[in-house]
This record gives C-alpha cells, structure tokens and sequence, in this order.
C-alpha cells in the first residue's frame, strides 16, 4: 500500500488497499510498477537491501500518480487501464484516501460497508445471515 511503502505498521486498511490494485491488475493486466518489481526480484541478495527504499517509494509515487493524474497518466506503457470502470476507481480511491495515511490509521479499520457498496455489495440482511452461517457452521471447527 501507499502508507506502508512509507514504513508505517501495516493495517487492515493496507490489506484493502492491497485488494483494489489487485482488482484493477485482474481487469487491466501489468500495472506500472510490476516491471520494477520484476527487476528488483532479479537483483542479488545483497543488492535488494539497499535497493528496497528506493523501489518502495518509486512504487508508492506511481499509484499517487495514478490517483493524482488519472488512469491514462503512464499512456502507451499501459493502455488498457483507461479501462478502470467508474465504479472501481471509487473503489480505489476509497482505498487510498487522505484520512488512510493520516497518524492513527492503524488503529481504524476500513469502511466495509462504504467499499461493498461501491463495488455492488448489497447492504441488506444477505451479509448478516452469511456472517452468522459462518459462525454457526464454520467457526466451531477453525
């Protein structure tokens, strides 16, 4: 996520955040950033320590990039993310909001609702009588 890649304690919000670049790498293919990572797994053992912050931060400035400019900001490297759907890049953006990186977003957990909602989840009583099942029948043998 954005916050991590600063060395912030990871937090369920990360894990989100996490889920929507996923999302859109399933929908669009190679984000900007995987070419980078690739190179970097490459690298010896003893290059990747010094070269992590850097990548860190370079992967980081990108996904502000694709917020901050719109998902046609990287043109020809990537064109099928002009492809993100509306509703998705709420999604992410949701995922990636001012409030997730300010002092104490570790201890605040992600507006569930808010983000089903904004990828079609339904908000009635289906959620709640599948989190039940889950408990009643899954739970007692975890």
């Amino acid at each position: 996520s954005i916050r991590s890649s600063a060395g912030c304690e990871r937090a369920p919000a990360d894990d989100v955040e996490a889920l929507g670049w996923m999302l859109v790498s399933g929908l669009c293919g190679e984000l900007p950033w995987f070419p980078w990572l690739a190179d970097y797994y490459q690298l010896k053992t003893s290059l990747k320590e010094f070269k992590r912050a850097k990548l860190l931060d370079r992967v980081a400035a990108g996904k502000r990039r694709l917020l901050d400019e719109g998902w046609d900001c990287f043109g020809d490297e990537c064109p099928r993310l002009n492809e993100v759907p509306p509703h998705l890049d709420a999604f992410v953006r949701a995922c990636c909001a001012p409030a997730a990186v300010e002092e104490g977003a570790a201890e605040r957990l992600p507006d569930y609702v808010q983000l089903r909602r904004l990828l079609g989840g339904a908000d009635g009583q289906e959620e709640l009588q599948d989190c039940r099942a889950y408990q009643a029948l899954v739970e007692p043998l975890l």
